[in-house]
């Protein structure tokens, strides 16, 4: 009877860390930005240097928009971000003050005017918009 009261405990402990570990990665407190660039004429604006700032912690991620305008940032922690867009030939767009929740993504599609890099557009504030990449419903909860 020894060995099956050995191979029993085995088991549940195996079991106790699956369950830990489920929960931990359930609650990963992340979300990621998204979006697409586009011209004054509603083009696609390929190889646009996105950054991407933590307003609270200054790390930023640097990233490029790919052939179609379109770029994205994963695993993003929670927080406040700013987000600048530079391109040659286009002004530098600034867009300040966006809050990321978790386990969300957060659309930031800008439309870059024409003129000197030196110029720049700065948006201070967006509309908070609408989840439209995930169909779950969420809310963050403090306490």
């Amino acid at each position: 009877m020894r060995p099956s009261f050995t191979k029993l405990g085995i088991m549940a402990l195996f079991c106790i860390y699956l369950s830990a570990a489920a929960v931990v990665w359930a609650q990963d407190p992340t979300g990621r930005i998204l979006g697409t660039i586009t011209d004054p004429k509603g083009g696609t604006v390929p190889g646009a240097k996105i950054t991407v700032t933590n307003i609270a912690t200054q790390i930023h991620t640097t990233i490029v928009s790919g052939n179609d305008g379109a770029y994205q940032v994963l695993d993003l922690p929670i927080g406040t971000y700013k987000v600048e867009i530079q391109k040659d030939g286009f002004r530098k767009a600034v867009i300040e003050n966006q809050t990321l929740t978790i386990n969300r993504a957060l659309r930031v599609d800008v439309q870059m005017e024409l003129g000197s890099t030196s110029e720049v557009v700065e948006v201070s504030s967006q509309v908070t918009g609408v989840e439209t990449v995930n169909a779950t419903i969420g809310q963050t909860m403090t306490g």
